[in-house]
C-alpha cells in the first residue's frame, strides 16, 4: 500500500514539474506576447497593445529597408556622383531618421491606433488565427516570427526581441516586403 502511494505521489510530482516546465516555456515564448496583443485588440485596450511594440525601432527598420530598396533601384546608367549621392543620403538617413522618429513617436502611435480602431471583429479574429499558425525561430533573445493568414496564405514577417529588464517579447521589426504588399492592398 505504501509503495502504491509513493508511486502515485512520484507520478504527481513528475507531472507537476513537467506541467510547470511547459507553462514556463509558454510564458517565455514570443507567441505568448502575440496572444496578449490580440487579447488587447479584442478588448480594445490599445495601451496594453502598444506595450508589445517598439515603434521607434520598427520605423527605423522600415526606413533602413526602404533606403536600401531605393539604393538597389538605382539606374545602371547613372554616374559615380549619383551613386555617391545616393549612398551618402542613405548614411545620413540612417543617422538622422531615428532622431526624427523620437519626436514623432506619439503621432505615429496615434496613426496606428486610428487604424486599429477601425478593425472589425472578423479581422481581429483572423489575427488570432494567424497567431495560432505562427512559425517561430528563436535564437537567444531575438525571434523571427512569420504570421500567415489562414484563408489566403498571406504572410507577415516580424522580428521580436526579449527585453532584458522584464523578459517580455516585443515586436521591433516588420518584413519590409511583406509590409509593402499589405499597405498596397489596404490602401488601394
Amino acid at each position: 500500500m505504501k509503495r502504491g502511494l509513493a508511486l502515485i505521489l512520484a507520478l504527481v510530482v513528475v507531472a507537476g514539474v513537467a506541467g510547470a516546465g511547459l507553462y514556463w516555456r509558454w510564458v517565455n515564448s514570443p507567441v505568448y506576447s502575440l496572444y496578449h496583443m490580440v487579447s488587447a485588440l479584442k478588448a480594445r485596450n490599445y495601451d496594453d497593445f502598444f506595450n508589445y511594440l517598439i515603434i521607434k525601432d520598427i520605423m527605423a527598420g522600415m526606413v533602413d529597408a526602404s533606403s536600401k530598396d531605393l539604393l538597389l533601384k538605382g539606374d545602371p546608367k547613372e554616374g559615380d556622383w549619383a551613386k555617391f549621392g545616393r549612398q551618402l543620403g542613405q548614411k545620413l538617413a540612417s543617422q538622422f531618421i531615428p532622431k526624427l522618429f523620437e519626436g514623432f513617436e506619439k503621432e505615429m502611435r496615434a496613426v496606428v491606433e486610428a487604424y486599429l480602431r477601425q478593425l472589425t471583429d472578423q479581422q481581429i479574429q483572423a489575427l488570432a488565427e494567424a497567431v495560432d499558425l505562427a512559425e517561430v525561430q528563436t535564437q537567444g533573445d531575438e525571434a523571427q516570427v512569420v504570421l500567415k493568414e489562414k484563408k489566403t496564405g498571406e504572410r507577415l514577417g516580424l522580428t521580436m526581441r526579449r527585453h532584458p529588464r522584464d523578459r517580455v517579447w516585443r515586436i521591433v521589426g516588420l518584413s519590409y516586403e511583406d509590409f509593402k504588399r499589405i499597405i498596397k492592398r489596404e490602401f488601394k
